[in-house]
């Protein structure tokens, strides 16, 4: 996987950036409590939610009679969607590296325009 530098990349998701990716990332640990990214494989990563941010998602996913890891998924879906609106660069980014590791472009995922 190849790194993408570019100062308008960094304002892709920016209502997310600007208040809540770094208390995020400061978060995201995984595997045994505090193991961090750098010792787990991909495929064993865990998103840590604070109590009320699960009880939020929760909530949510009973309110649209499914669960958390299909709402979850769907907001992450989303996201991504509105950050490739903002910043169409990181969308032909993500389609380069599908076709360099040889994998199919995922279904909701738009084509370069």
């Amino acid at each position: 996987m190849s790194t993408m530098n570019c100062d308008k990349c960094v304002m892709a998701g920016a209502a997310v950036a600007s208040k809540h990716r770094s208390t995020l990332l400061a978060r995201k640990r995984t595997g045994k409590k505090g193991l961090h990214f750098s010792m787990v494989r991909e495929d064993q990563i865990k998103t840590r939610w604070t109590e009320s941010e699960a009880v939020a998602i929760k909530s949510t996913a009973d309110a649209m009679a499914s669960n958390p890891a299909v709402e979850t998924n769907v907001a992450a879906i989303r996201g991504f969607l509105a950050m490739f609106a903002e910043a169409p660069e990181v969308l032909v980014h993500v389609h380069n590296e599908l076709k360099a590791a040889g994998l199919p472009v995922p279904e909701w995922l738009p084509l370069p325009q």
